[in-house]
């Protein structure tokens, strides 16, 4: 009976400390901003600056310094029919949510 309470309050403790969000720190003198980031009709894959960052849905935290002229996330269709499209963001007014329609080359989506 010891043996199973104290597996139980073991796996309790370990499923706790899985649920935990790690936190991520800015570079030194940069700021993070979380953006939410969604493509349309179907998801796409993300870049920013140059990394990827996954797949859409996503909310990466992206960094900028008082040097960053520009933030470029790219989203990159699953589907060869679909458009390529650029954004270009200015911080450090960085919106909540980029949406990317993919179907159409929105001219508002290829660069700001």
């Amino acid at each position: 009976m010891r043996l199973i309470a104290a597996a139980s309050v073991v796996s309790a403790s370990l499923g706790l400390g899985a649920c935990s969000a790690p936190t991520r720190e800015a570079p030194a003198g940069a700021s993070l901003a979380e953006v939410r980031i969604e493509a349309q009709p179907t998801p796409a894959w993300i870049f920013v600056d140059g990394s990827y960052v996954g797949s859409t849905p996503i909310e990466p935290e992206i960094a900028w310094t008082h040097d960053t002229r520009f933030v470029e996330v790219v989203a990159v269709p699953m589907h060869p029919s679909q458009t390529r499209q650029v954004l270009r963001l200015l911080p450090p007014a960085l919106p909540a949510q980029v949406t990317f329609f993919l179907d159409n080359q929105d001219p508002r989506a290829v660069t700001r």
